[in-house]
């Protein structure tokens, strides 16, 4: 058996592994995931008014990015329920809105429907976090994924809301030059790499 060391690298760069998928490309998994998604970001009125109340005074922007990341951290608790189809789909942002708990698909979400009715392009991007290596370029599927988070590409900003000490402008180490597949209306899919601003 092999045994973990702290800060080794992940398992699929220290071990074989055999990855199989049906997709053939990166855009046909965004589309697919698309599909999940698109209707869990509808903004109600009760997230509409928030995001009225974040915007109130912002100077410009950055500031009303920071303030809706800094509600969406301090406002919601990362708490993981992820049984059947909610391992891959995230609940209703008005239900992680109401109930101000989510896992990261959820909170990234939120933070989506936030920045959106606020009038800002955002992105949910898949995450294959550092600790689980990297992996083939054709490995493609929505199995080797392992976080969410959010990309602004206007900012050329990531935003992750798990991130409970960290500033808009900061990423967890785990988050850092990470393998993302960006997806956003459209089914404009892309593999990225997280990169800290």
């Amino acid at each position: 058996a092999l045994r973990p060391e702290p800060e080794m690298p992940g398992m699929s760069e220290v071990l074989p592994y055999l990855h199989v998928s049906t997709y053939a490309s990166w855009q046909a998994v965004g589309k697919w995931w698309w599909g999940l998604v698109q209707d869990q970001l509808y903004a109600d009125t009760e997230l509409k008014r928030t995001v009225a109340a974040l915007k109130a005074g912002a100077k410009d922007e950055a500031e009303l990015v920071r303030r809706i990341y800094g509600w969406a951290v301090d406002h919601t608790r990362y708490v993981a329920l992820e049984f059947g189809i909610y391992s891959y789909k995230p609940y209703p942002v008005s239900q992680v809105y109401a109930r101000r708990y989510g896992d990261c698909k959820d909170k990234a979400s939120l933070m989506i429907a936030l920045l959106r009715a606020a009038g800002i392009e955002a992105e949910i991007a898949l995450v294959r976090t550092r600790r689980l290596g990297d992996i083939g370029e054709r490995a493609v599927s929505i199995s080797v994924f392992n976080h969410a988070v959010v990309y602004l590409p206007e900012h050329d900003l990531w935003l992750d809301g798990t991130a409970e000490y960290a500033g808009s402008r900061e990423l967890p180490l785990d988050d850092q030059g990470a393998m993302a597949l960006t997806v956003s209306a459209g089914v404009r899919s892309r593999s990225m790499i997280v990169t800290v601003p």
